[in-house]
């Protein structure tokens, strides 16, 4: 019956096959039992997975057994899915979309059919989106292709603040442990400051510890209810301190570099005032750092340009009372101090500037960095980046820095700060 059932497989059209043998079971040799349905098929077809050729060996009770019975707990496994692999083992054929790839990523896990999970891993890399990332990153790891987990947390690293800020559904979904990862990494890319961090991890427990999450719709309107209901977050407590690991990540001491976010961290009471206190002074930095620790420690600042057209912004680095004034403009991107807004000393960074092309789904596309650099600041504009003109639009741009000492001065920073940034830090008392 095998041999006739093999001359079938190669000279019957494939939808042949589906009717005559898998759904109607002609010649039906074997019943496979799972998820509460019966499939009355045939050994040749399923000897093409080792799953099964292992139940059908001598080693196996089913070796000679007509049923063989699936324990299946894997919730991603469903009646659909498994009889789409099952189905490919006869046609050869499978259809996958983003709705359905991670339930025909587990089942063909389990039945071990490389050719379907590899079409699944490229189906998956090709589809990430806000509504797909999280999913995506977990059935990465669970069933192992490194491949799916490293595109969607690279995804979700350009697009948390983009793309996760709006949609509270899929925001919610991060777990603990992804966030705490997305959190420090240094390659996050950040909307406009470190102060942005702190914000969108507030707005992500609050949803998480709220039941009535749903009727949400922006992210004042979470901050106004809570408060309005005294929801306040206490780390320490025994429904929010599951979330402390995400908040350790925080580089804090850039957010303490802001006034107004300083007074922000006291008001919430998240952290003691000794630990904010303890942070303010791992600001102060030696003439050299080390690429690790750089990446480690060094404040991340962003934005998103939409259109290629001239760009000015500023961000102000409120310790070091330093004004540095970006541009981009013809490809270059520069940097300078704003003398217009003071007298301020020279200043020298340590920087590192990536520019990055997103496709309408906000995956990357082409991505230029500057590579790790130290640079003395005046007033004098310094090109930090000199990016392709076929790096098209929009782009995000990422820029990570520390602001080291002279190379002549002293070991005491509070020398080069001014009396403002003093004052805020304590120093002048």
């Amino acid at each position: 019956m095998d041999g006739l059932l093999l001359i079938q497989w190669k000279t019957t059209k494939p939808e042949h096959v589906y009717k005559n043998l898998f759904l109607e079971g002609q010649y039906s040799d074997i019943t496979i039992c799972a998820l509460g349905k019966s499939w009355h098929l045939h050994r040749i077809y399923l000897k093409q997975s080792p799953f099964f050729q292992s139940k059908f060996s001598d080693s196996w009770l089913e070796g000679t057994s007509n049923t063989i019975s699936l324990n299946i707990h894997d919730p991603n496994i469903t009646v659909e899915s498994l009889q789409t692999v099952l189905v490919y083992l006869y046609t050869k054929q499978v259809d996958i979309d983003a709705s359905t790839a991670v339930k025909i990523l587990a089942a063909a896990s389990m039945l071990q059919l490389d050719a379907i999970t590899e079409k699944c891993i490229s189906v998956m890399t090709a589809s990430i989106s806000v509504n797909t990332a999280v999913e995506y990153y977990e059935a990465g790891i669970k069933y192992e292709y490194s491949q799916v987990t490293t595109a969607a947390f690279d995804w979700m690293l350009l697009n948390l603040f983009y793309s996760f800020s709006k949609n509270f559904k899929e925001l919610r979904k991060i777990s603990v442990e992804l966030m705490t990862k997305l959190v420090a990494s240094p390659d996050l890319a950040v909307e406009l400051t470190e102060f942005s961090v702190y914000t969108i991890l507030k707005l992500w427990v609050l949803l998480k510890i709220r039941p009535d999450w749903e009727q949400f719709t922006n992210e004042s309107e979470v901050i106004e209810t809570c408060r309005n209901d005294h929801e306040k977050l206490n780390l320490q407590s025994d429904k929010s301190k599951v979330f402390k690991p995400a908040f350790q990540a925080l580089r804090l001491p850039h957010i303490l570099c802001h006034e107004d976010h300083l007074k922000t961290l006291e008001e919430d009471e998240l952290f003691p005032l000794k630990t904010l206190e303890k942070m303010a002074a791992s600001l102060f930095f030696p003439a050299s750092v080390s690429e690790d620790k750089f990446l480690r420690r060094c404040l991340r600042l962003g934005r998103i340009l939409i259109h290629p057209m001239s760009y000015t912004w500023r961000w102000t680095n409120f310790l070091f009372g330093a004004r540095l004034l970006w541009t981009l403009s013809n490809e270059s991107l520069t940097v300078k101090m704003d003398r217009s807004l003071g007298k301020h000393r020279n200043i020298r960074l340590m920087l590192r500037v990536k520019a990055t092309s997103l496709d309408k789904g906000g995956r990357s596309k082409a991505t230029q960095s500057s590579g790790l650099q130290v640079i003395t600041l005046g007033s004098l504009q310094t090109v930090v980046l000199t990016m392709d003109k076929v790096m098209p639009y929009p782009l995000i741009l990422t820029i990570n820095y520390l602001i080291l000492r002279p190379d002549n001065s002293t070991n005491n920073m509070k020398d080069h700060m001014t009396s403002e940034a003093r004052e805020l830090h304590g120093l002048d008392l």
